[in-house]
């Protein structure tokens, strides 16, 4: 599936990429920690470095994600994006060429029309090419615990943007330091993710 540059490594102050072959990836944070910041940092690398691949936007309200040129297909609104996921599951079977599902906003599809079919993608794009990339928020994802996100959780693979709280790694599976009162975070800030443990990074701007 490939790799995009995420942003720079605390401890190493060196460059860090998500993989994607350790599977599908989930940003996650309050409003305005920067998760469609990383979205656009992650995706736009992506597409640079896999030219052949194809990749989708979901977008249920505004996005910066819309104003990029890499798209294959976009959606915007809530049913605009459940009729695309239909169309890339019907054409799924038919197509074994990298593909990248971004989702912005994705807590407005967890119990959406589409739900059961992006848990099929989900599950499916383990042994195919096909990867999520989506951004929610932070206490909307704690809270769902079957679905799609499940299935995406399930990887323990994404990036906690100012978490604010040690639970909030429970979500991917991690123990995350105490969080400090005297240094919250900035924005771009938070903990990637990778099969359960946490490294400190901050986020590129694209």
């Amino acid at each position: 599936p490939g790799s995009g540059l995420l942003g720079i490594l605390d401890r190493a102050l060196a460059p860090v990429a998500v993989d994607l072959d350790e599977g599908s990836f989930l940003v996650a944070g309050p409003l305005r920690s920067g998760r469609s910041t990383a979205l656009v940092t992650v995706a736009s690398s992506y597409a640079a470095a896999t030219p052949d691949a194809r990749l989708y936007l979901l977008a249920t309200r505004r996005s910066p994600l819309t104003a990029l040129s890499m798209w294959t297909s976009v959606a915007q609104g809530p049913d605009a994006c459940d009729a695309l996921v239909e169309q890339i599951a019907r054409d799924g079977d038919a197509d074994d060429g990298r593909r990248l599902l971004v989702i912005d906003d994705a807590e407005e599809l967890f119990e959406s029309a589409s739900a059961a079919t992006l848990a099929m993608l989900v599950r499916r794009g383990r042994d195919t090419g096909l990867r999520v990339l989506a951004a929610a928020e932070l206490r909307s994802a704690s809270r769902a615990y079957g679905g799609w996100l499940a299935e995406v959780r399930k990887d323990r693979h994404g990036l906690l943007l100012q978490p604010g709280q040690e639970m909030a790694g429970e979500l991917l599976g991690a123990t995350l330091p105490r969080p400090s009162a005297s240094r919250p975070m900035p924005q771009g800030r938070g903990y990637l993710v990778v099969r359960g443990t946490p490294e400190l990074v901050q986020v590129a701007q694209k």
